[in-house]
């Protein structure tokens, strides 16, 4: 079996500098947005623009404020992680573009490339909570929220599980029946996984123009629509994967590469533009002072809130 039929060079030197970019992006624009939301409700105070509720000083709600904020950043690491895990798996893919085959080098770019939909998952769920949290909405699928934890997490780490073990595995020329049968396991429950989110995104996307939020913006709408098209995006990837190992090694997609650049590293480096450009990586902050200030009594309505929403 020839691993190496298929791979081309220049697709995969540009989807590692994409990727690599893009790790660095999203970390830059995730703390310029902290700090954003943050200068804009001090400029906010300065102007003395708010009143504070009593028995509350202002150097406390600031302090407060910024600890918020800054709460969310660790939630965004796993984001982060899955766009290195991308760009150092096209690292290993052009290593056996250029050198001799090492089956070490295989594995490592087949499992990091493999597990990073999933690692993005992650930081797509906490996202899609937060947002339905702070707008005041329950679960569209009527799960508790320790049922909801339990179900998506259990699928994201039993599918990161399954593809390890196939990477693991593909060093036995005898288990490769096996790895297969691995990696069809892992990305059967990644296309449950999306295909469940996606369900329960379609299903709060036609019934939240019921509810009315005057305290909040309208960014968020934009980036329901962001965290949509990005699960949309993994769960198409996901089906091309599995009708990939379906056919097996000397399969038709398997052999031709552009079904790989085409419907797997385009479809997750689309989730990382609709991040950066579609507010996922700006709106929570937004949200969170937003929901703050609401709580206090400091902010009433829309009218006072627009500049803080502002980009």
């Amino acid at each position: 079996m020839d691993f190496t039929a298929g791979l081309k060079t220049a697709p995969s030197v540009l989807f590692c500098i994409l990727f690599l970019v893009a790790g660095i992006v999203v970390t830059v624009e995730l703390l310029y947005s902290a700090r954003k939301v943050h200068t804009l409700f001090l400029a906010k105070i300065h102007r003395s623009e708010v009143v504070f509720p009593e028995n509350v000083s202002a150097q406390e709600i600031v302090r407060t404020h910024r600890k918020k904020l800054r709460a969310l950043l660790p939630r965004y690491l796993s984001f982060i992680i899955a766009c290195f895990s991308e760009g150092v798996g096209y690292i290993f893919r052009v290593i056996l573009c250029k050198g001799s085959f090492n089956v070490n080098d295989y594995i490592a770019m087949s499992t990091l490339i493999l597990i990073g939909p999933s690692i993005e998952m992650v930081t797509i769920l906490f996202v899609y909570r937060r947002m339905l949290k702070r707008i005041g909405c329950g679960d569209p699928l009527n799960l508790s929220p320790r049922l909801n934890r339990m179900l998506f997490f259990g699928l994201i780490v039993s599918s990161s599980v399954m593809q390890v073990v196939a990477g693991a595995k593909l060093s036995d020329p005898n288990a490769l029946d096996e790895v297969l049968t691995y990696y069809i396991a892992g990305i059967s429950l990644q296309i449950a996984m999306f295909g469940i989110l996606l369900f329960s995104m379609l299903k709060f996307s036609l019934t939240i123009h019921t509810h009315q939020f005057p305290h909040l913006t309208a960014h968020w709408k934009t980036m329901n629509w962001a965290l949509f098209l990005s699960t949309t995006a993994l769960l198409v990837r996901s089906i091309i994967r599995l009708v990939e190992y379906k056919q097996g090694w000397e399969g038709y997609i398997m052999n031709h590469s552009w079904f790989f650049y085409v419907f797997d590293s385009t479809p997750v480096f689309l989730v990382t533009i609709f991040f950066i450009m579609g507010g996922p990586l700006y709106t929570p902050f937004v949200l969170e002072s937003e929901t703050y200030l609401y709580n206090l009594g400091i902010l009433n309505g829309k009218s006072e809130e627009t500049e803080l929403a502002s980009i």
